[in-house]
């Protein structure tokens, strides 16, 4: 975990991502992100469809959002396990969520 985010998430902040950023993570374009977002191809762990929150025009992504969509790739057979599991540890890496140890 970067030193900067270990002292934001002891400060109680939310680690967040830009969709540029979520669409790195999943080695996409912005573009793909923000057109499987509208096509209602991400869908959350109740089978919603996912909908990351806006602030100024803008998607603002959690860890969850992420996993959600990630695991949502996987189940349609968008993805495979090697990259789910890649998605996943990226998230726990940056959030520190088990342990601090990725």
């Amino acid at each position: 975990m970067k030193p900067e985010n270990k002292i934001l998430i002891k400060e109680g902040v939310e680690i967040t991502y830009t969709t540029g950023e979520v669409a790195t993570i999943f080695k996409k374009t912005r573009q793909w992100v923000l057109w499987s977002l509208k096509e209602g191809r991400f869908l959350d762990k109740n089978g919603d469809v996912l909908q990351p929150e806006m602030v100024f025009d803008k998607y603002v992504w959690t860890a969850a959002d992420i996993k959600d969509a990630a695991i949502s790739c996987y189940n349609r057979r968008t993805m495979d396990i090697t990259e789910l599991k890649r998605i996943i540890r990226k998230v726990i890496k940056d959030t520190g969520e088990i342990n601090e140890r990725y």
